[in-house]
């Protein structure tokens, strides 16, 4: 990202490759540095487009590379993702929520793709909501040139709905939130970064043979969240009518005592 605001594409495109090499979440970055790296050339009239194609060469070369030394055991080297996709459920909080709705809603046991029903259409949902907020913030077009901090938000909300979101929200995963935190000091999320601790009481109880109480780990983890966060988003767009109220014109009027 640093790298990207200071307008070096591709060490930018570089280093986002490497971290999809580390966890595939970053790839869905992408579509906002190429809209980036169009923005700048086209400014600089440059040949944006070999700017685009060039920059997803880089990315998809230096993807292959990572996964070359693990070609000998053919499509066995994907078989971690396809765990971890299928099965991986835990520690997650909008995700269980979901699953309990369908559940409640349609019932039965249909498995789709090696998951029961509830879960597949828990995680489509999941995939849209992302799908529909990339597609949101490409259709925005916030200029990372005229407005780099709003630029960057955008990268802050969509990394962190994809926390959010996840079916497997093991602490270490707000690892990739946490850096934004610096930029926008939300306590919510400050807070956040406590509360996941609460998540390895889940392997005490588990030694105790305790594990009635770890169904209320989430709880303890998310609620105090999603509160002190819904507070901070319904004054946040308090302050907003406010101001555009006061740039209407509409002045406080004064008391006559």
């Amino acid at each position: 990202i640093y790298f990207l605001v200071s307008h070096r594409h591709t060490l930018a495109t570089l280093f986002l490759a490497f971290s999809f090499l580390g966890k595939l979440y970053p790839i869905i970055l992408f579509p906002l540095y190429l809209q980036a790296c169009y923005e700048k050339m086209s400014q600089d009239k440059k040949r944006a487009r070999l700017a685009l194609l060039r920059n997803s060469v880089l990315f998809l070369a230096v993807i292959a590379l990572g996964y070359l030394p693990f070609m000998g055991i053919g499509l066995q080297m994907f078989d971690g993702l396809k765990a971890f996709t299928l099965y991986w459920q835990s520690n997650d909080s909008i995700f269980a929520i979901l699953v309990f709705i369908f559940e409640s809603v349609l019932g039965g046991n249909e498995m789709i793709l090696s998951n029961p029903l509830p879960i597949f259409l828990s995680k489509v949902s999941v995939v849209i909501t992302l799908t529909g907020v990339l597609l949101w913030l490409l259709y925005r077009r916030v200029s990372l040139i005229e407005q780099p901090v709003e630029f960057v938000r955008g990268f802050f909300w969509i990394m962190a709905l994809v926390f959010l979101l996840s079916p497997v929200q093991n602490p270490w995963y707000l690892c990739w939130v946490v850096p934004f935190l610096c930029i926008f000091p939300g306590r919510a999320w400050i807070v956040l970064t406590g509360l996941v601790g609460f998540y390895y009481l889940d392997f005490y109880f588990d030694y105790q043979e305790l594990q009635e109480f770890s169904l209320w780990i989430p709880w303890v983890e998310y609620l105090p969240f999603y509160v002190l966060l819904a507070l901070e988003l319904w004054k946040s767009r308090k302050k907003i009518r406010l101001a555009g109220s006061f740039e209407d014109g509409d002045q406080p009027k004064r008391l006559n005592i």
